[in-house]
């Protein structure tokens, strides 16, 4: 037996050890069971007091090594089990081809990207229900609403992504932070596989918080489902924020010739939108002015023509230091 008991009677102390038993617990086959582990912990909490002789104290620093041993390889093992299951969730939770085709069938992924539905959807649409990003304030706290935006942005932030949506004017900040429901695989996909520009559909939770960024100020997104629509190819042209930063700050501009080649991408850009929707609204015979000569028609009239969309081209070259309006 590897573990014996010597009785010391100047000390009335039973101390359980053999060097030998600690060294070779679990080494050279020979088997490590939980009443060892149990007899090893014991000497490991034993004190040691002055009078101990040299032989016994090394027993019980052998025993302490040995239980540290054995926390560090019960702590790795917990590690790699919570980070299989971990795995195991973010796989059952995303595929690349996320299938739907009726709200009343959400897919049982709760990230990925959409995969074509080659027609197969009703004639009447989804049921799905989007809410605009304008009419995101806080009368929504609260409530769980889907949202479907351009991706204007993605950053890290610890070990949060924060995703600014975009739609026409109107911005708004959603959030992905790791918990039970949101695995953080969820998260490296956001901000390694969503490109910006991409058209995403967004389902989370409104909640009250102050975001200097974005139109929508009072409020930001608690993101609990993502998926990608139409993924936007890289690299683009230019960044929107490029072509509409003012030719006195420092930074990237964009030209006019880049612009007017891309000018898909130039007229994402909020400040440009702006831009048309008052032209439209100053031109539209609807619009009329009020006693002191102010516009007081609907600036953003979608019936806009496209000789008022001409004549503002015409003046690209400013187009970039108007300020963003809404």
């Amino acid at each position: 037996m590897l573990l014996r008991c010597v009785w010391r009677e100047s000390r009335r102390s039973c101390f359980w050890f053999s060097y030998r038993g600690i060294r070779m617990a679990g080494i050279g086959g020979t088997e490590w069971t939980a009443e060892m582990e149990a007899e090893i912990r014991a000497i490991a909490e034993r004190e040691m007091p002055e009078d101990m002789t040299a032989e016994d104290k090394k027993v019980v620093r052998e025993a302490r090594k040995k239980m540290k041993e054995i926390e560090k390889a019960k702590k790795k093992e917990r590690k790699a089990a919570a980070a299989a299951a971990a795995v195991n969730l973010a796989e059952s939770a995303r595929v690349d081809d996320v299938e739907y085709l009726d709200a009343s069938k959400e897919p049982e992924q709760i990230y990925g990207d959409y995969k074509l539905i080659q027609s197969r959807c009703a004639k009447t649409g989804s049921g799905r229900k989007f809410t605009k990003v304008e009419a995101l304030d806080a009368s929504q706290i609260g409530k769980q609403l889907w949202i479907r935006a351009r991706l204007h942005n993605v950053r890290a932030v610890a070990k949060n992504a924060f995703l600014i949506l975009r739609q026409k004017t109107s911005s708004a900040q959603a959030v992905l932070s790791p918990s039970d429901t949101i695995p953080r695989e969820m998260i490296k996909w956001a901000l390694k596989n969503i490109t910006t520009e991409s058209v995403i559909d967004v389902q989370g939770q409104i909640v009250e918080s102050e975001v200097k960024s974005c139109t929508q100020n009072t409020i930001e997104i608690a993101v609990q489902r993502l998926y990608v629509v139409s993924k936007a190819a890289q690299p683009l042209p230019f960044l929107p924020d490029d072509a509409a930063r003012p030719v006195h700050e420092e930074g990237v501009h964009v030209d006019r010739k880049t612009r007017l080649d891309a000018r898909i991408v130039d007229l994402r850009v909020q400040a440009h939108q702006a831009i048309f929707r008052i032209q439209s609204g100053k031109d539209h015979p609807a619009s009329k002015k009020d006693q002191n000569g102010a516009l007081a028609g609907n600036c953003g009239d979608r019936r806009s023509s496209l000789i008022h969309k001409v004549a503002v081209l015409k003046r690209a070259d400013c187009l970039s230091q108007v300020f963003l309006l809404g």
